[in-house]
């Protein structure tokens, strides 16, 4: 289930599991999620010495766009493999939002998702999610993608492919083929600084990117909010969202508040914290650096008069990884991870614990990497960035208030 919180001037998305928030992020009401919009780009000027040229696609706002990686997709006339050039008009996509004094990165890759499958225009070829791990499954779900590949794009099956019948995997990927045929085909007739794919606003963005099972149901506790979600979903066509999902009211005149439920706006306070207070003692200090997240795990008491002190250690950090992961998707941390897990000198239960981390990780939506433990207990994490963490997004939106509305 999903809950859209109107709190203040802040909208909460909480998708929540087992009763309890598993996933957090903050908007502002009248912020718009641009990663994945598609526009008519004009190239500006070329800087060979980074094999990078800026694009504008808006507003004229600039994005970084590499000339050795991407193949342009022309849209005045030029043929695919001719060199780009200056006022260039290109195809786009924006992949990564601005970061610190970086521009939006753009690319020629464009990519179009349902639930179930993704398209994206380039290399041709076929994948799986690799968290799909039943072989006969991937194998079956390979064989359907095969059948539908075709030249210039590739297809990847997602984890909400498993089970579903051929039928409907199949019907995704002509959807999808349409989709993306019509936006080839409009792009040749409109000007530079065209949206072909809008930017939509940010809280409605995260219904359609998160996992289909989370799905059964959105509840809401505000009206104009409840009006938007049912806009978007009759808009969205024959996309998922739009698919019967109820959504419901819950305000002061059904006597339901999904705040207090499910203590949303409690366990976003605590996810700002830096320490987490483990079940049996324990705790994990979080702190953010520029480079990277650091996650330390402390046994929170003298272990000298414990029996078994091995035992314990492996105990705490056993605890401590299933709430790690907890944490991290409650915080949406990405980038680079390191957790100092306290010490153990049984290497089975260090392959075990790693085992749990993999695990765990499984349950998460967003791409993970979870590398192998040194001697001194360091586990590497690597996760892929979506969102911005979750403290940079609150932050955002105090300045955003303080600001009236305005983030400058």
């Amino acid at each position: 289930m999903i809950a859209v919180l109107k709190k203040d001037n802040w909208i909460i998305n909480a998708i929540i599991e087992d009763d309890k928030v598993r996933e957090l992020s903050v908007f502002t009401p009248d912020e718009y999620m641009r990663i994945g919009s598609i526009y008519v780009g004009k190239v500006k000027n070329i800087v060979k010495n980074i094999d990078s040229c800026f694009v504008e696609f808006s507003n004229k706002e600039q994005g970084y766009y590499n000339i050795v990686k991407e193949e342009p997709i022309f849209v005045n006339g030029k043929s695919s493999g001719d060199k780009l050039k200056a006022e260039d008009e290109i195809l786009v996509q924006i992949k990564r939002e601005v970061k610190a004094n970086k521009p939006v990165t753009l690319t020629s890759k464009i990519e179009l998702s349902t639930h179930r499958i993704v398209l994206i225009m380039g290399k041709t070829g076929i994948n799986v999610s690799k968290k799909i791990k039943d072989k006969d499954e991937k194998e079956r779900l390979k064989n359907i993608l095969s059948n539908e590949a075709g030249e210039g794009y590739s297809l990847i099956a997602r984890t909400d492919c498993v089970g579903e019948s051929e039928e409907t995997i199949v019907s995704d990927i002509k959807k999808l083929k349409e989709e993306m045929k019509g936006i080839l085909k409009k792009a040749k007739s409109l000007k530079a600084f065209s949206a072909l794919k809008p930017p939509v606003k940010s809280y409605l963005s995260v219904l359609s990117s998160v996992r289909k099972s989370y799905l059964d149901k959105i509840i809401t506790n505000d009206k104009e909010i409840f009006q938007e979600i049912n806009a978007f979903q009759n808009e969205a066509g024959s996309d998922e969202v739009a698919n019967n999902i109820p959504v419901e009211l819950w305000d002061e005149e059904n006597g339901k508040n999904p705040d207090i439920i499910y203590r949303i706006t409690t366990t976003l306070d605590k996810s700002l914290q830096s320490n987490v207070w483990l079940k049996h003692g324990g705790f994990l200090i979080i702190e953010h650096t520029q480079a990277l997240t650091v996650i330390d795990v402390n046994s929170g008491g003298d272990i000298k008069k414990k029996k078994k002190a091995e035992e314990f250690f492996f105990d705490v950090n056993k605890e401590a990884a299933i709430e790690i992961c907890n944490q991290i998707r409650l915080r949406n941390i990405s980038g680079i991870i390191i957790i100092d897990f306290i010490d153990m000198a049984d290497k089975k239960k260090k392959d075990e614990l790693l085992h749990v981390l993999r695990e765990e990780f499984l349950k998460d939506s967003i791409k993970s990497v979870v590398v192998d433990i040194t001697k001194l207990g360091l586990v590497e994490i690597t996760r892929k960035r979506v969102l911005p963490p979750l403290y940079e997004q609150v932050n955002k939106c105090k300045r955003v208030n303080e600001n009236n509305g305005s983030e400058e």
